[in-house]
């Protein structure tokens, strides 16, 4: 029996609300991405959505028992794209991406994490880090300092995920290396998890710096897209195309 997959952004947003989260994204009338996130609240706040918590490149609101993540500029979008390629891969650590289309990601509702749970959590979320670092990955603002702490959060059986992962990188060892002149030595984080630095003579590193070596941001973006389009449901609506993984978990 053939599985039909459900499409949340499908069944929520109209061609015409896509459209215009599409033009709202690229539009010249906005001063900065507050103001288009104020836009979007204001556009569906009276269908059922409620803030969650704004970003630097995506706004984050829910409904219903699932998040969804509208992209704010290309940044945002690759964000969106990066999260739901690496979401089957990273669980149980991040919370599920259903589906994306670039513009809007649907994911796991989590509840968010207070700062005296965050502090009190900090040796356990370094073991997460650390265990995701030893599978082969980097990443960036999921560190234990207290800027990041609404980047993670808790399901309901109280395991810690991380739920904002667009900075999550598979590792390539080859640019793993200080690349100081004369040293070569190895790179690991540090103990906080926001940078990385060399073992052998101490250079701090800030790990975009490892992502731009690793590829320029543009290929990347392009890789991402191919990616979610292999074993995927892709369905055609306008313009726009959308990437609804088969996802195990309650939808």
């Amino acid at each position: 029996m053939e599985t039909k997959l459900r499409s949340r952004i499908m069944e929520d947003f109209s061609e015409d609300d896509l459209i215009y989260l599409e033009n709202l994204m690229s539009s010249p009338y906005f001063d900065n991405n507050n103001d288009k996130a104020d836009a979007i609240l204001h556009q569906f706040r009276g269908k059922g959505f409620i803030e969650l918590a704004p970003a630097t490149n995506r706004f984050v609101l829910s409904k219903g028992k699932y998040v969804y993540k509208f992209a704010l500029d290309e940044y945002g979008m690759e964000d969106n794209i990066n999260e739901f390629n690496m979401s089957e891969e990273l669980q149980p650590f991040v919370t599920k991406t259903y589906e994306t289309n670039g513009l809007i990601t649907v994911a796991e509702y989590v509840n968010l994490i207070s700062q005296k749970e965050f502090e009190a959590s900090i040796p356990h979320i370094r073991e997460i880090l650390n265990e995701l670092f030893n599978m082969g990955y980097i990443f960036s603002d999921v560190g234990t300092i207290s800027r990041n702490r609404c980047n993670l959060g808790f399901r309901d059986d109280d395991s810690i995920v991380i739920l904002d992962y667009g900075y999550i990188w598979r590792k390539d060892p080859r640019i793993m290396f200080c690349a100081r002149p004369g040293c070569g030595g190895k790179l690991t984080y540090t103990e906080n998890f926001d940078k990385l630095y060399c073992t052998n003579c101490g250079t701090k590193y800030e790990v975009i710096d490892l992502v731009y070596r690793m590829k320029n941001s543009e290929e990347a973006f392009k890789d991402n897209l191919k990616y979610a389009n292999k074993g995927s449901l892709k369905i055609g609506l306008g313009s726009r195309s959308y990437f609804t993984g088969d996802r195990k978990g309650k939808r």
